[in-house]
């Protein structure tokens, strides 16, 4: 999606740089044709630009549970703790606290920018979510963007993982859903900073 939307942008620009070069510059030409050739430039840069995931995989730790047969959504979380918030302390809260059989989340991005694979996004039923819990992939954010907006660097590390979960599985960015979104769910998560809107259009 995100993809297509800057290809018609680059071709729009592609197509106005020359006019919009005569426009700025007049009748010199040179600077026409250099104007035109910087803009080029920096729209192939653009669409060239994309996000490295760097994903941890630590899935045999704590892939038990039960196995899901449909993938519908994929539903964006945070901890709503602070940002050094790490793999241990969401297994102190899911195993210990909240005594559930398997971790809570399919991947967890940490505040340094890692991705945490912590459950077979293919096959396993998370508990995150009431009445969800075997239909989706959960993605959790480290961080409280109830307090304050996800940081830009988290922001577009979700966006490529959201990305990848819904070309997997034949999903469309309407199938994106926060926590708070999902009925029966009474929980601010993934935090009211958190645009979903605007995080669906990006996608």
């Amino acid at each position: 999606m995100k993809e297509v939307k800057n290809i018609v942008k680059a071709l729009i620009l592609i197509i106005l740089a020359p006019y919009i070069g005569y426009l700025v510059c007049k009748k010199h030409y040179i600077y026409t044709i250099i104007f035109f050739a910087l803009s080029v430039v920096i729209i192939l840069w653009s669409l060239a630009k994309k996000v490295d995931l760097n994903i941890v995989d630590v899935q045999s730790a704590f892939n038990k549970g039960t196995m899901r047969t449909e993938t519908k959504y994929v539903v964006i979380h945070h901890t709503a703790g602070d940002t050094s918030a790490v793999v241990n302390d969401i297994v102190k809260t899911h195993f210990k606290k909240n005594q559930w059989e398997g971790i809570g989340y399919h991947f967890f991005i940490h505040s340094n920018g890692t991705v945490y694979q912590l459950r077979n996004d293919n096959e396993s039923q998370v508990p995150h979510a009431f009445g969800f819990n075997d239909n989706c992939v959960a993605i959790c954010i480290s961080g409280n963007f109830s307090e304050y907006e996800c940081p830009d660097n988290l922001w577009e590390i979700a966006l490529e993982l959201t990305r990848q979960e819904l070309k997997k599985f034949g999903l469309t960015p309407n199938d994106v859903r926060g926590h708070r979104e999902l009925p029966g769910n009474n929980v601010e998560c993934p935090g009211l900073l958190f645009d979903l809107d605007k995080f669906r259009n990006e996608l």
